[in-house]
């Protein structure tokens, strides 16, 4: 069962905007209420590398427009709501983060408990294994030369 945990209201024309997290299928519901009647509504979502894709919304209930979205991956996206209206005037809405619109932050933290700073500070793995191979490699070549040395001197 989905819960709404948070709204954030929005600069107008926008009204309050939500979010729902559907944890069994990695989707949300993303909402934004909007008082003049537009032609279009969408929900531009990006991510850290940029612009990500627009998610078209429908009227869900009077004033209400929703729609709904796929993760790619576990990332606290934003979002701009964008609306189109008859005049052709257009108006975008600040960017809010899905933690903004009430996912849980649990979505987007690793269970592992490890954090950026212990990724940056972790020692290198040792490479071992390696440098056994090249030692022994080095010793077969030099085994190899004096053999080879030891068949060019002639016979006493």
């Amino acid at each position: 069962m989905a819960v709404v945990l948070a709204t954030i209201l929005l600069a107008a024309p926008f009204g309050q905007a939500w979010a729902v997290h559907h944890a069994d299928d990695a989707t949300v519901d993303l909402f934004v209420e909007l008082g003049p009647r537009p032609s279009l509504v969408v929900a531009h979502v990006s991510g850290v590398d940029g612009f990500l894709e627009s998610v078209p919304l429908i009227e869900t209930a009077p004033g209400v427009y929703g729609g709904n979205w796929e993760l790619p991956r576990t990332e606290n996206y934003r979002v701009r709501f964008g609306a189109l209206f008859g005049d052709g005037s257009e108006e975008v809405s600040d960017a809010v983060s899905l933690v903004d619109l009430g996912v849980p932050l649990s979505v987007f933290v690793s269970g592992t408990g490890t954090t950026l700073a212990d990724v940056q500070t972790a020692k290198p793995p040792r490479r071992w294994g390696w440098g056994l191979v090249a030692a022994v490699t080095g010793l077969g070549a030099i085994g190899l030369v004096t053999v080879a040395r030891r068949r060019d001197l002639p016979d006493d």
